[in-house]
């Protein structure tokens, strides 16, 4: 559906500049991934495996009025097995549509809030995530919020055909703290269709000790039966040495019961919550940890 405007972005260098004399800003990103296991999966023809991304990126900033930006991803092995070429990003954003205070963005795009547990780019993985939409930004009672709508890209989070999200996600104060909130509908042409619910909330005390705590609930149906379920997320942590912060976490989702399939997470950061090693994910889970 976007493919004509994301061909023509492609051929505009873009990557939004924090304060750089020039308007056009360009640069690249490489990530090196090794792993090995064993005993071997089946899909694989020994322990180890190596994967390769090299994305190249240029940023057009206009100023107040109007800014681009177009990422070219190329992702595969170096041990000469098949690569895959394609726009990891390609959008416009202008800004104050019609003197509106909403400012919109459209094209192909990331979508990474709060502590990354519900929406995220997935930077750990290969291909990342991507979507293909539009998304307005605006104000409202004190709160900064996102609406969107997109279509997770095929390879890039899009595991199903015309996997599709819609919602809101909003940032603001709860009670004098920084806090959350949104509501995100997944559709795809399987047997997912549910809404979530959900809200975060963090703060720093005295001494340095930050806390957060999120919680969600989703309804819906997957795979033709109810998805009713929950998550809830609790963090803390406090500095150990002056570049060094040590912590304590649990991790709760529920899985299937009295007929219920349990919550099923959207495109989360499995890596940075669950571990690197991608054993588990936050679905029928009750996971305790210490980090720093």
């Amino acid at each position: 559906m976007l493919s004509p405007l994301l061909f023509f972005l492609s051929l505009t260098p873009s990557a939004l500049p924090q304060e750089a004399a020039s308007p056009l800003v360009t640069g690249l990103d490489v990530r090196l991934g090794l792993e090995s296991r064993s005993p071997a999966p089946a899909s694989r023809a020994g322990r180890a495996a190596e994967r390769t991304r090299l994305r190249i990126h240029g940023a057009l900033d206009s100023g107040p009025e109007w800014r681009a930006y177009s990422e070219l991803q190329i992702s595969g092995s170096l041990a000469g097995q098949p690569t895959t070429t394609g726009l990891h990003q390609a959008w416009i954003e202008v800004d104050n549509v019609a003197d509106l205070g909403l400012d919109l963005r459209f094209g192909r795009f990331e979508l990474s809030y709060g502590r990354k547990r519900m929406l995220s780019a997935r930077e750990w993985t290969i291909p990342g995530v991507a979507f293909d939409g539009v998304l307005g930004n605006f104000q409202l009672a004190g709160w900064e919020a996102d609406a969107f709508t997109a279509w997770a890209v095929r390879d890039q989070g899009g595991d199903h055909p015309n996997d599709r999200l819609a919602g809101v996600y909003g940032e603001g104060e709860v009670l004098g703290r920084p806090a959350d909130a949104y509501v995100l509908m997944r559709r795809d042409d399987g047997d997912t269709q549910d809404t979530t619910f959900g809200v975060l909330l963090e703060d720093q005390l005295a001494g340095g000790v930050a806390w957060n705590a999120e919680i969600a609930m989703q309804s819906g149906t997957h795979s033709g039966g109810d998805a009713s379920g929950t998550a809830l997320a609790l963090q803390a942590d406090y500095p150990f040495f002056p570049r060094m912060r040590v912590g304590a976490g649990l991790d709760y989702a529920s899985g299937p019961a009295d007929g219920a399939d349990g919550f099923l997470p959207l495109w989360n950061s499995t890596f940075l919550h669950q571990g690197f090693m991608a054993v588990a994910d936050w679905s029928n889970l009750m996971d305790l940890s210490l980090f720093g």
